[in-house]
């Protein structure tokens, strides 16, 4: 997975390792030097020079990380309604209706999109994840 970011809002510059471990807290700073000098991260898409360099307002900062997706239970989707503006779904426990941290693949929208090929889909209310039930989704007609 790639971390992407414009850096915006930035009052000073900030060091490099000090950016990633505001983001992932302090014990990933011994992680993150590493990374550096396995050329792992990129600032304004070249390799940074050390994990001390500055960045400034407006960098882009890009970084190639290895990433674990939450597991959520094997359960079908299945389609309980659908016309030319919704699609309602059975939604199973255990998983996240959007893409968030941790669920990626994993994430109703991802599925219907990928396994059952509804695309632009938008919710219609919300629903917790580790509840089950019926979701309602517009369809957005692309133009």
């Amino acid at each position: 997975m790639v971390f992407d970011a414009y850096l915006s809002d930035l009052k000073e510059p900030v060091i490099l390792v000090d950016y990633f471990t505001s983001l992932l807290g302090e014990s990933f700073g011994e992680y993150q030097n590493l990374r550096v000098k396995l050329g792992l991260v990129y600032i304004n898409f070249e390799k940074a020079s050390s994990a001390s360099q500055l960045l400034y307002e407006g960098d882009h900062v890009s970084s190639l990380i290895h990433y674990h997706e939450r597991p959520v239970l094997d359960q079908e989707i299945k389609v309980v309604f659908e016309d030319d503006d919704i699609l309602v779904v059975n939604k199973p426990a255990s998983m996240v209706v959007h893409p968030r941290t941790g669920y990626r693949l994993n994430s109703l929208v991802y599925i219907l999109a990928k396994e059952m090929g509804y695309m632009n889909l938008r919710p219609i209310h919300r629903i917790d994840k580790l509840t089950s039930g019926v979701m309602i989704f517009a369809k957005v007609k692309i133009k």
